[in-house]
């Protein structure tokens, strides 16, 4: 069903209307004269520049395929890499591509590639510049237009590509239904994370045991030609760069993880339901996001989502959600009502907060499948796996340099903690109802408890070295701090040991840490409001100094 859903997106976005061309790099353009000598070599620029040009084939098995006048230098100018076989081999797919344009169309520029092929002069371009075997060369007759641009050769391409669909094996479409011809290879995914400029395979059979019945390659899952190309080219639309996101519509969950999100309306309901989810710094910063989304004015709207993964040149896909508009963002909503901590604004978290949040000690992310995880259940509501909440546990104690990101982190885990709590449906959840008057959890007033300690205390080093012992031994670990801490004991320190339970608890549970760790932090993220409400009320920074002595 995903690749019908990706196939459906192509064909809504007309991604599919010159299914015979395609964006291309380019480096150099060779300028001809009509004898076919070069007259220049023109680079585009550093880099090279993105252009439309013919779609190259599909290059596998050993296959020497070449594109049409647009190529790497090796099958250009045959540059050999130390097998001049494969050279001579690439340079003649090359040439017999263009000599049968030129001999049908006999256009002029056309005629010129040909000649160039057939003299020396390739041979001494080859030598003169030097190559690093990345390079994509196009060329154009004088000060002409690009030869793949030439009206009469485009033209000729376009009926070269659909007689070789006519050439393919022909079959029932697994994603259409429709028969027609089968694609015996399929095309890169490109711009998915982890994978190199040479992009990752959805669906490919690199191996035998991928292999059955005697089937060989597509025959194993036939899928036609034009499906095949076209959830290329909607995976290919979705995870380009825009000029807000590292993606046009995806949610980057890890260095090699990205979740695409598509409706099956109008590109403007995707683009609104990623801003809720995933909402970039301007968007935060504009508070674009802060009034809720309404829901979907289209009856039957439905959302669409994939966690893919690129893996040594393959593309995993991780998690596929399909589902109603209107419900996900209702979970959403619901996530980021759940996410605040007391007195906080009413302010969306994006994903990538989280994330950010949950990194560990250097930097390290979150396991690909558990970010997968984690974005599904705020996009359906459901309960979060207790190891995501081990995980924003362990990374409560991580502390960072700049203290407006450690308070923010601290909110963001507490934030994250509290969501998972509530989704338990059980006693825990009750307690957690912010009834005026209503008696909080003993670990939730142990937390809090711990938050007043450490600011007392004053040093940078107090949370790494007390918070997970505090967390897990209560009754073993408060005692020496209580005692270190009577000596510069304020009002709000004795209101808190006067609530302490007794006897402390031995240990704590999962749940209760979680208790815990939520009352610490909601602790200080009203201490951090506090000192950035004083310290704007005392230009000079003197504020956040006072109200910890205050503590």
């Amino acid at each position: 069903m995903l690749l019908a859903h990706l196939y459906r997106y192509a064909e809504a976005r007309g991604l599919l209307a010159d299914a015979a061309h395609t964006t291309r790099r380019v480096h150099h353009v060779v300028r001809l004269s009509h004898d076919g000598r070069v007259r220049a070599l023109e680079s585009t620029g550093p880099g090279g520049v993105e252009l439309c040009v013919p779609r190259p084939p599909l290059r596998s098995g050993g296959r020497f395929a070449a594109a049409f006048f647009v190529d790497n230098v090796k099958y250009v100018l045959g540059l050999d890499e130390g097998a001049p076989d494969k050279a001579a081999s690439r340079v003649a797919a090359f040439s017999a591509l263009a000599r049968a344009a030129a001999e049908e169309t006999r256009a002029p520029e056309a005629l010129a590639v040909v000649r160039f092929l057939d003299s020396p002069a390739r041979e001494q371009l080859l030598v003169e510049a030097t190559w690093t075997g990345q390079e994509v060369l196009a060329f154009a007759l004088g000060d002409g237009p690009l030869v793949h641009e030439v009206p009469a050769l485009r033209a000729w391409w376009e009926r070269h590509t659909s007689q070789v669909d006519e050439e393919c094996p022909v079959g029932r479409c697994c994603v259409t239904g429709e028969v027609g011809p089968l694609a015996r290879v399929h095309e890169p995914v490109k711009g998915l994370p982890g994978t190199s400029g040479m992009g990752a395979r959805l669906v490919s059979f690199r191996a035998p045991s991928f292999e059955s019945h005697g089937l060989a390659q597509g025959a194993n899952a036939p899928i036609g030609t034009r499906a095949a190309l076209g959830y290329v080219l909607a995976l290919n639309h979705m995870l380009a760069p825009s000029e807000t996101r590292h993606h046009r519509q995806g949610i980057r969950l890890g260095s090699d993880t990205v979740m695409v999100l598509w409706t099956d309306g109008p590109p403007e309901e995707a683009a609104q339901m990623l801003s809720l989810v995933d909402a970039t710094r301007p968007e935060l910063t504009r508070r674009a996001l802060s009034c809720p989304l309404e829901p979907p004015a289209r009856s039957g709207a439905r959302l669409y989502a994939a966690t893919l993964s690129g893996t040594e040149g393959r593309a995993v896909v991780r998690d596929v959600l399909e589902a109603p508009l209107g419900d996900v963002a209702a979970s959403v909503h619901r996530f980021h009502r759940e996410v605040r901590l007391g007195g906080a604004p009413d302010w969306p978290v994006p994903v990538w907060a989280l994330l950010r949040a949950l990194e560990g000690r250097g930097g390290s992310e979150l396991q690909p499948d558990m970010a997968a995880r984690l974005a599904r259940c705020i996009l359906t509501g459901a309960a979060f796996p207790l190891q995501i909440l081990s995980v924003a546990l362990e990374r409560m104690a991580v502390e960072h340099a700049v203290s407006d990101d450690d308070a923010l982190q601290l909110a963001t885990r507490a934030g994250l903690l509290r969501a998972g709590l509530l989704r338990t449906g059980d006693a825990v959840q009750v307690a957690l109802a912010e009834t005026p008057g209503g008696e909080s959890p003993a670990p939730f007033r142990l937390g809090r408890l711990l938050a007043v300690l450490e600011q007392v205390d004053g040093r940078t080093e107090f949370r790494a070295r007390n918070f997970a012992r505090c967390s897990t031994s209560p009754a073993a670990a408060f005692p020496e701090l209580l005692r270190r801490a009577r000596a510069r004991s304020g009002q709000e320190l004795a209101d808190l040991v006067a609530d302490v339970p007794s006897p402390l608890p031995a240990r704590l549970d999962t749940q209760s840490k979680a208790l815990f760790a939520l009352g610490y932090g909601r602790e200080r993220a009203r201490q951090h409001a506090l000192s950035a409400l004083s310290a704007a009320r005392r230009p000079g920074g003197r504020g956040q100094e006072s109200v910890r002595r205050r503590g």
